[in-house]
Formats: C-alpha cells, sequence, structure tokens
C-alpha cells in the first residue's frame, strides 16, 4: 500500500450562523462593509480589499481577502440569518473570535452556532448513522438512524426519511421533525380537535400539506367527512409520503372522498371557496420556502385562507414549539385580524422531545 502524506495543519476555519439577526445590517450593504472592515481592524487582521454583491429581492454576499486568508459573510434577511465564513493560515483562533464578537454586536442574533476546523488534515463532518436537528432554544436533538429510506434536495427543501429505534419512520424537513409513526395519532388529535367538537357537520375540508404523513386525511375520512381537498406544492414530498408512509395514511390519498392537488398554495386559495374548515400542516417558519418577511407571508395567508371559509368555518394550525414564544405572540396577533375565537392547546410529542403548539380559530365574517 502506497504512503500517503498527509498535509499538516496549516489554517484554522470557523464557520457561523447567526440566528435571529438584526435585519437593517442584513439589508444594508454598506453598513455591513462597514462592519467587517472595523471588525478586522479591531481583531487584527490585515485587509487587503473587499468585494460584495446584493441579490434581489433580498440577501447580499460580502466577502473579504485578508492577509491571512478570507472572510465571507452571506445575508438571508427574510429569515433574519447570517452564515459566516473565516479562515486564516495559522493556528491561533483568537482573531477569529474577536472579530466574530464585533460582529455579534453589530448584527444582534439572538443565537449563535460556532463549528471550528482545523485545515490541512483530511476533514469528515457527517456523521454517519446520525441525524442532528438543532432548535435556536438552547438544546439539539440527535436521532439515530436505523434506515435511510430517502434523503434528497427538492426544488423547495431537503427531505429526509430514516427508520428509528424508537420512533419507527420519521420524516424531516431541512432536518426538522415533522411527524412520525409514534406521534401520528397524537398529532392529529391536537389538529383535528377544533372539528371534532363542532355540532354542525364537517362536510367540506381543505388540508394544506403532507408533512404529517397524511394522518389528517386519514382521520377526516374515518370522521365521515364528505369531500377533502390535499393540497401540496412539493410533488417530491408527495410521492415519497404516498410510499414510504402508509402505515400512517393507511392509503387514504386513493379514497374517492379525496382530491389531491398539487399546485402552489396562492393558486389554490384564490380559485377555491366554502369549505368548513383548513388544516394547515405547515410550519409558521416559512423562510425555506419564501423570500417574503414572514409577518407579511403569514398575514396574507391568513387572510385568504377566511376568504376560502364558509361562515363560522374553522382554521386549525401546527404554530411552533411551546419554547418560540415570538412566534406564538405573532400567529395570536395575525390571527385576531380576521378570526375569533382564537384557542392554543400544548401537547407532548414524543418523537420532538418537547411540548408543541397548536392553534385554531373561527373565521369573523361570512365571505
Amino acid at each position: 500500500m502506497a504512503n500517503v502524506q498527509k498535509m499538516k495543519p496549516l489554517g484554522t476555519q470557523h464557520i457561523a450562523e447567526f440566528i435571529n439577526c438584526s435585519t437593517r445590517f442584513l439589508r444594508d450593504r454598506r453598513a455591513l462593509i462597514k462592519a467587517l472592515r472595523d471588525g478586522i481592524k479591531a481583531s487584527g487582521l490585515t485587509l487587503l480589499s473587499i468585494r460584495s454583491h446584493a441579490f434581489k429581492p433580498a440577501g447580499m454576499t460580502v466577502i473579504a481577502i485578508i492577509g491571512e486568508s478570507h472572510i465571507a459573510i452571506h445575508t438571508y434577511p427574510e429569515a433574519r440569518h447570517a452564515s459566516l465564513d473565516i479562515y486564516t493560515c495559522s493556528p491561533n483562533s483568537e482573531p477569529h473570535f474577536i472579530l466574530l464578537q464585533y460582529l455579534r454586536k453589530k448584527l444582534k442574533p439572538r443565537t449563535v452556532r460556532i463549528l471550528e476546523l482545523l485545515r490541512g488534515n483530511p476533514i469528515e463532518i457527517k456523521q454517519q448513522n446520525w441525524l442532528v436537528s438543532f432548535t435556536t432554544y438552547g438544546f439539539e436533538i440527535r436521532y439515530h438512524i436505523v434506515k435511510s429510506y430517502v434523503s434528497k434536495k427538492t426544488a423547495f427543501r431537503q427531505i429526509d426519511l430514516i427508520e428509528n429505534d424508537s420512533f419507527g419512520r420519521m420524516l424531516f424537513m431541512d432536518r426538522d421533525i415533522r411527524i412520525s409513526d409514534k406521534d401520528a395519532d397524537n398529532y392529529a388529535a391536537n389538529i383535528l380537535q377544533p372539528i371534532r367538537n363542532v355540532r354542525n357537520r364537517i362536510r367540506r375540508v381543505a388540508v394544506f400539506g403532507c408533512e404529517d404523513g397524511g394522518v389528517a386525511v386519514r382521520e377526516l375520512l374515518n370522521s365521515g367527512v364528505e369531500e377533502i381537498y390535499l393540497v401540496e406544492f412539493d410533488n417530491e414530498l408527495l410521492q415519497v409520503v404516498e410510499k414510504h408512509m402508509k402505515i400512517i395514511h393507511e392509503n387514504a390519498f386513493k379514497n374517492p372522498r379525496v382530491n389531491v392537488v398539487v399546485t402552489d398554495i396562492e393558486n389554490f386559495m384564490k380559485n377555491h371557496r366554502g369549505f368548513d374548515a383548513v388544516i394547515h400542516n405547515y410550519s409558521m417558519h416559512p423562510e425555506g420556502v419564501t423570500r417574503k418577511d414572514r409577518t407579511e407571508f403569514l398575514r396574507d395567508r391568513f387572510l385568504k385562507i377566511s376568504r376560502m371559509l364558509n361562515p363560522r368555518g374553522i382554521l386549525s394550525l401546527e404554530c411552533c414549539s411551546e419554547y418560540d414564544l415570538e412566534t406564538q405572540k405573532l400567529v395570536k396577533r395575525l390571527l385576531a385580524r380576521e378570526y375569533k375565537d382564537v384557542v392554543f392547546r400544548s401537547s407532548f410529542l414524543p418523537s420532538y422531545c418537547e411540548s408543541w403548539i397548536f392553534a385554531s380559530a373561527r373565521v369573523k365574517n361570512a365571505r
């Protein structure tokens, strides 16, 4: 076997994620360039040049060439997020932390994630047989992969479907847990509770998204709902769920009372009316599928759903983690504009490893 010469570590790299930043800096190219320039000076690094590019409709990249190597910042204003890459040809990481601390004061992130790499030797970042889902609340969750059924990037998001020792089949969107065999019935009980509690009969329901593995459609059929529209914009996700999660949906998508519609949600809301209820399975963090400001996006979504509903029609949705107080306040405020009888419920979902908030409301006026 040939003797392979390994390169000694000659550089240090820090990859950082700034989460929930001040949006002013993320949109202001001049301010971001100045912050990077001043931070480089404060850290004792040597600035040679800075280049930048602003993307439409939002976001920018700023790259600094320094005497020691390079620094790059990529911003995502719609998600209040910045990704940073600092690389220097030196084992001394102190200037990195000075620069990171300086930028942290300017961008004001609520949460920071940092990964340190020693460059030069072979590196392996991805851990085999584990999937890590991190939160912005001070912890992360690791799931053991007994078997991986799907791991693919669609036009909209990363899909992972695995088998886990305790939770059975688990569906992840962009590394966030969406549903598992273990929690499907619990999830359905919570998101369908507002419908089951009403006295008048629910005949026509629209279900937005199959991220619940189809359990809402299955249980609506069992409840005697006469007509169901399952609306999904990501056809690849629909195919994954239909093929690999039959233990949850039990072939409900093929029932004659179910209309499966693969289309943009905006188009569907524009062209359909007369529903007794809408089940909204999508995240209240829509940054992965839109460049709109989150508040603007959700305000528009709730308004258009209200126009789809019959008098006293019901909207039920999965909201967020019990720790995500900001989203709870936002959803409550936005729902109050078009709806009444707004209710929040908390339920512990074992595979989420935390309690999850579900919300429901009735439309205020006839449309």
